[in-house]
């Protein structure tokens, strides 16, 4: 794992993109952990939620997207 979240958000990207889902969701969490303000990073988290299935976690990220703003 890097240090670097840009670089680390990139990994999760490529990852996510060669439908290594669950890896992705991992760094994509720890990254939120990070920096929970991120609306572009929260954003592609709902995303991959979605993708995934994961309905609920999808919309407790919405929530606390709109309590941001």
């Amino acid at each position: 794992q890097s240090n670097n979240p840009h670089l680390a958000q990139v990994y999760a990207i490529v990852l996510q993109l060669n439908g290594k889902t669950k890896q992705a969701v991992s760094i994509y969490e720890q990254l939120y952990r990070m920096d929970p303000t991120d609306q572009e990073l929260t954003e592609r988290m709902v995303a991959l939620y979605r993708e995934v299935g994961n309905l609920e976690q999808a919309l407790t990220l919405l929530d606390e997207l709109s309590k941001q703003e």
